[in-house]
C-alpha cells in the first residue's frame, strides 16, 4: 500500500515537470494508440488495470484548441487545425499522424456502419468540416483531408513532429528527445487493406478521389518545424533533417 503510494506521488510530480503533449491527426491514423501511449510513458505505467485507469486521467480532448486550459503532464488529443493554436505555452508539444487516406476513407466508411451516422457526424465536427451527404466519401474528399494534412504539413510555427503511422516506430527515439520522456509504443501491427472488400467501382473510386494525397503522404514520411528542431539534441537535429529530406518513398510499413 506505502509503496503504491509512493508510486502514485512520485508520478504526480513528474508529470507536473512534464511537457503538454497534443496528438493531432488526420483521424483514423493511430492517434487513439498514440495518446494512450504517451500518456502511459509519461506515468512510467506498464498496461494493466490500473494503469488504464491512471492514463484516463490526464488525457483530455481538445477538440478546439483555442479553448485549450494548458497544464503539464496532460495528454491532449485533436482533430483541429493548428492555425487554432497561435501562442501555446513553451512546454507544449505537438505530435501529428497521418495514414494512407485510401486506409482512412474505408475505415470511416467501416466506422459507419459498426457506430452508426452520429458517431461518423460527430468526427465530421471534432474535424471542423460540413458534411451534407456522407454518401459522397468515396468520391469526394468530404472530410478535407487534403486540406487538413497540408495545414500541419506546412505549419512551421508550432513545435510539431508530424509523421506517418506506420513510421512512429522508426523515430520512436527522436520522438521521445522531442518530448522529454521515453516514449514506449506497442508492437506494430500492420493495417489490414479494407479497400479489397469492396466492389470494384468502390475501389476505382476512391483510388480516383485520394490517389494525389495518397502519393502526397507516401513522400513524406516525417516532418519537423523549425521551432521543434530547436529543442532537440544535436544529434536527434541531424537526424530530423535528414530524415525530412528523404526521397519520395512509396512504402507502408516499418
Amino acid at each position: 500500500m506505502l509503496q503504491s503510494l509512493k508510486n502514485r506521488v512520485e508520478r504526480a510530480y513528474a508529470a507536473r515537470r512534464a511537457s503538454a503533449v497534443v496528438v493531432g491527426s488526420l483521424g483514423r491514423a493511430g492517434s487513439s494508440m498514440l495518446t494512450r501511449a504517451c500518456a502511459q510513458s509519461l506515468l512510467g505505467l506498464a498496461d494493466s488495470r490500473e494503469a488504464r485507469q491512471e492514463v484516463r486521467r490526464i488525457i483530455q480532448p481538445a477538440w478546439s484548441l483555442d479553448q485549450v486550459t494548458w497544464q503539464r503532464g496532460v495528454i491532449y488529443k485533436t482533430h483541429d487545425y493548428p492555425d487554432s493554436c497561435p501562442a501555446p505555452p513553451r512546454f507544449a508539444r505537438f505530435l501529428y499522424t497521418y495514414a494512407d487516406p485510401i486506409d482512412v476513407v474505408v475505415s470511416l466508411a467501416r466506422q459507419r456502419e459498426v457506430r452508426g451516422l452520429a458517431w461518423l457526424e460527430k468526427h465530421a465536427e471534432h474535424m471542423k468540416v460540413t458534411i451534407a451527404d456522407f454518401d459522397r466519401l468515396f468520391v469526394e474528399d468530404i472530410f478535407a483531408l487534403e486540406r487538413h494534412f497540408e495545414a500541419w504539413i506546412g505549419c512551421t510555427t508550432l513545435p510539431l513532429i508530424a509523421l506517418r503511422y506506420d513510421r512512429l516506430w522508426a523515430y520512436r527515439e527522436l520522438i521521445s528527445d522531442f518530448l522529454r520522456f521515453e516514449l514506449h509504443l506497442p508492437p506494430y501491427a500492420p493495417r489490414e487493406a479494407l479497400i479489397d472488400r469492396l466492389p470494384e467501382p468502390s475501389r476505382l473510386n476512391i483510388q480516383r478521389t485520394y490517389g494525389r494525397l495518397r502519393d502526397r503522404i507516401a513522400g513524406q514520411p516525417l516532418h519537423v518545424s523549425p521551432p521543434a528542431l530547436a529543442l532537440l539534441p544535436r544529434r536527434a537535429r541531424t537526424l530530423a533533417q535528414s530524415s525530412s529530406k528523404s526521397p519520395p518513398v512509396r512504402k507502408y510499413g516499418p
